[in-house]
């Protein structure tokens, strides 16, 4: 592990990477109405430096947890390279969430 979160390499060529961190929920989304009237909120976007290095761009994933587990809350992975990735998450209230990532790919 390092400051960028934990990783595994395995000798077949296997890297999995895994980071937890909070995100601030904090800009109204606007639904096809024209109103933030109960569509959500979303972070801003981050930045997610990956704790080793792959080969080639990875498949990420992300989950929120904590208390706001549920309710449609989500994340979307963007800008996806080989040393990082952009998340932005998605949640049905305002606050700060815990957000758990994940990038599964090959070290060589």
């Amino acid at each position: 592990s390092n400051a960028n979160g934990e990783f595994v390499k395995f000798a077949d060529g296997t890297l999995l990477c895994f980071q937890s961190f909070t995100v601030g929920a904090g800009t109204a989304i606007s639904n096809t109405f024209g109103t933030t009237s109960g569509v959500g909120y979303r972070s801003s976007d981050s930045a997610w430096t990956f704790p080793a290095a792959f080969f080639a761009n990875p498949f990420c994933s992300g989950s929120p947890t904590g208390r706001y587990d549920h309710g449609g809350a989500s994340v979307h992975l963007s800008n996806v390279s080989k040393t990082s990735a952009v998340p932005r998450a998605w949640f049905y209230a305002l606050g700060d969430y815990a957000v758990d990532l994940f990038a599964f790919g090959r070290w060589r």
